[in-house]
């Protein structure tokens, strides 16, 4: 599920593909969006609230208008760890940039300003996006089988820190993190394990 960011819409999907768009207030379902082939895994709105992201197990995401909800964008060939729900595509505070895992291991960053997403930068061997900072000049990954967190500037590519984490467990199936991007949950849906993103504790 995601709330839109003024919390008056709900997004939620389900195992079939479809998704609803609910007035909070009301408790009505005001949209239903088809167009996944499969279990709609993860959604995200941007922080404006000018996109909805989609994330499903056929390997796609999908990225709406959600006024009303219309088809912008696919983005195929997206990497999902194994029953891993985590870091889905992000958006950057000032939803320009959108961080998602490719296939073939790499992460793009697009800029979703563009018409086509042409301007895109690939990292390699960054893992999955968990958060950019608040001017999306860096980004954080976790790199799950590692039991690392990764620190990239966006615009040189280069990786500025790796923080090991203080755990045993590598099957994280969720994230949620703080908006400073200083505190990190992971869950692997038994056990909860938080930590401090700058030193792993």
């Amino acid at each position: 599920v995601s709330f839109s960011p003024d919390g008056k819409r709900l997004a939620t999907a389900g195992l079939e593909g479809d998704m609803h768009i609910w007035d909070v207030k009301a408790r009505r379902r005001l949209f239903t969006l088809h167009g996944h082939s499969g279990g709609v895994y993860d959604l995200a709105y941007s922080p404006d609230g000018s996109q909805l992201a989609s994330g499903c197990q056929d390997a796609t995401i999908r990225f709406w208008n959600p006024h009303p909800p219309t088809i912008e964008k696919l983005m195929p060939q997206i990497r999902w760890g194994d029953n891993m729900k985590a870091g889905w595509p992000v958006f950057s505070p000032d939803s320009r940039w959108m961080a998602a895992a490719m296939q073939n291991g790499e992460l793009h960053i697009v800029d979703t300003t563009t018409a086509e997403w042409s301007v895109r930068t690939a990292l390699t061997n960054a893992g999955f996006p968990i958060t950019f900072s608040r001017d999306a000049a860096t980004l954080l990954t976790l790199a799950s089988e590692d039991k690392a967190l990764r620190r990239w500037n966006t615009a040189s590519k280069t990786l500025l820190s790796t923080t090991r984490l203080e755990t045993t467990n590598v099957a994280w199936r969720f994230s949620s993190i703080t908006p400073d991007g200083n505190v990190l949950a992971l869950s692997n849906g038994r056990l909860i394990e938080v930590f401090d993103t700058r030193t792993g504790r």
